[in-house]
């Protein structure tokens, strides 16, 4: 092995690598910036009832169930910040 083929086979390791971290991060970060409005809208309820303002959490999570009345999720928030 020369050094030339050292050097092109360090760059070509490099690559890799960067390209896995950005793979990495596109996987972990993918779905906050990509989330569907019922996603953010459910998020966001669960925030509400973690701080304990269970009438905006259930405000949210009945928002969520008025278009998607199969949400489990947002029935659980519902159901808990009303009885909250």
């Amino acid at each position: 092995m020369t050094i030339q083929d050292s050097a092109s086979s360090s760059r070509t390791s490099s690559v890799w690598a960067v390209l896995a971290i950005l793979i990495a991060l596109a996987v972990a970060v993918g779905p906050v910036c990509f989330a569907s409005p019922q996603q953010r809208l459910l998020r966001k309820a669960v925030q509400a009832f973690h701080s304990r303002d269970f009438h905006e959490a259930e405000r949210l999570a009945n928002v969520v169930l008025g278009t998607e009345p199969d949400a489990y999720q947002a029935s659980l928030i519902a159901g808990d910040a009303a009885a909250g």
